[in-house]
């Protein structure tokens, strides 16, 4: 396969790279899956992104989903799984002060 070199945003590749090491995946391949994912979903009319969003709020079952929202949804599930938001840190630190006002150590 040949290969060639492309420029992308700092942003971005750092995205891709998060993503590639929380699904096992080489920076390129996981880049090759959204690719892939892009193109289910431009050619795919049965696909409704808001159905996958509702899956992701726990609105709807998985299983009510299609094929191609069902991969949408595994590639959005674990992004979210591998970011924390600064509520969740902010909760964590809280809970380790208090944990160390009660006596217990690290």
């Amino acid at each position: 396969m040949a290969h060639k070199t492309i420029r992308i945003d700092e942003s971005i590749f750092k995205t891709v790279q998060s993503a590639s090491i929380l699904n096992s995946r080489s920076v390129s391949g996981q880049l090759a899956h959204w690719v892939n994912i892009g193109r289910i979903i431009e050619q795919s009319a049965g696909f409704d992104m808001s159905r996958v969003k509702a899956a992701l709020r726990a609105e709807i079952a998985l299983d009510d989903l299609t094929a191609d929202e069902t991969e949408v949804f595994h590639e959005k599930f674990f992004a979210q799984m591998g970011e924390t938001s600064q509520e969740s840190e902010d909760f964590y630190a809280k809970l380790g002060e208090q944990a160390k006002a009660l006596g217990y150590s690290e």
